[in-house]
């Protein structure tokens, strides 16, 4: 049986299948039926912003993030474990208070009962996606914080 995959793999997938279908939709109204489809832009916009931050979710929780080496090369085990340690930490403060100001933006977006343009969806559904994936991504931190502690795994 092949490797279990993580949630944030199948929001990932789906996204990407739904903005290539969006993609092929466009061409095919646009270019063989000769009419435009305002919508599918604005919702391939979305969801590619859905599948950026679910990611970047992801790439935390494999340890994939983009970082500095320069610690692993120069730097002591124990030094370095306590490093990564108080960097886990410093990135789930950071995607708190990122995904903290992204459900205030959401909660205004829901009280201005603000629309997008094309979809008439509700913004705050896409505000929405802020908060969510950046608490995901903080949960992430979190799994790789409680490892780092109980056995200092890379």
């Amino acid at each position: 049986m092949g490797e279990r995959k993580e949630f944030e793999y199948y929001v990932i997938t789906g996204a990407m299948l739904l903005l290539v279908l969006m993609g092929v939709l466009q061409i095919l109204f646009r270019f063989v039926l000769n009419f435009s489809l305002s919508w599918t832009e604005e919702l391939s916009r979305y969801l590619f912003i859905l599948m950026v931050y679910t990611g970047a979710s992801l790439a935390l929780k494999r340890k994939k993030h983009v970082r500095v080496e320069l610690i692993d090369i120069y730097v002591k085990s124990k030094i370095k474990r306590c490093i990564f340690i108080f960097n886990d930490i410093v990135m789930i403060w950071l995607l708190l208070l990122v995904g903290y100001a992204g459900l205030k933006i959401s909660i205004t977006t829901y009280e201005m009962e603000q629309l997008s343009p094309a979809l008439g969806l509700p913004m705050y559904l896409v505000y929405g996606i802020i908060p969510l994936t950046f608490l995901f991504g903080a949960c992430r931190a979190f799994q790789v914080l409680i490892a780092e502690i109980k056995g200092g795994k890379e």
